[in-house]
């Protein structure tokens, strides 16, 4: 439709264009776009860690959990920068990092968790100069307050050792059939792990991995 207007002492003649009241108009809404992160979660050995929880959060928190190849993805995040942290784990320490979707709109972010209690088993030499790594000695934990075994295996051949417990205060021993001595020590892994360093037959002890 086509509407005329014109100046009554010989102005300018203008014309307007109307839309049919028939025609449809559409509104398009765009949706924001969405962001993801993902990775893998994993032991200090490589291992993959399944049934893991891994939460992002910018004060919302988004959540996801690591399949059989301890594989995770949060998606649909929006743009934003975020706090990723691995969480339900229990006798591995959790672990977080930074990411800024800003920066990086589909980051990987792996996390590798230590075992809360690790460590290594030695013995003096002849001379008593140097300690010598022990494969194959059995290391185990106790309740702080005695009783049964909670968790046991046997160093390498490098004589380390990594024991996964639950978080809490223990006894942990080292034992091997060839050296005499039972060396222990109490240690606590509450709130972080724990690594301690054994040495058995004459001389021995155990202190942390530190001294």
């Amino acid at each position: 439709m086509t509407m005329h207007s014109a100046t009554q002492f010989g102005g300018e003649v203008s014309s307007v264009t109307v839309p049919p009241a028939s025609m449809t108009v559409f509104v398009v809404e765009v949706a924001s776009p969405s962001f993801e992160i993902s990775g893998q979660v994993r032991d200090t050995a490589g291992r993959p860690l399944p049934g893991v929880t891994v939460e992002a959060t910018n004060g919302t928190p988004y959540t996801a959990v690591t399949d059989d190849y301890g594989i995770y993805r949060l998606s649909d995040l929006p743009e934003d920068a975020y706090t990723v942290s691995v969480t339900g784990v229990g006798d591995h320490v959790g672990s977080s990092q930074q990411v800024d979707l800003q920066q990086e709109p589909f980051p990987i972010a792996n996390f590798t968790l230590t075992p809360r209690l690790s460590g290594a088993v030695k013995r003096w030499n002849t001379q008593h100069t140097e300690l010598l790594a022990v494969p194959g000695a059995a290391v185990w934990v106790e309740p702080s307050g005695g009783g049964a075994v909670l968790a046991s295996t046997t160093t390498d051949c490098e004589g380390n050792f990594l024991l996964p417990v639950a978080a809490g205060s223990y006894v942990a021993k080292a034992e091997h059939p060839g050296y005499a001595g039972r060396p222990g020590r109490e240690v606590d892994v509450s709130s972080s792990a724990g690594c301690i360093a054994f040495t058995v037959g004459a001389g021995g002890g155990a202190v942390p991995c530190s001294q």
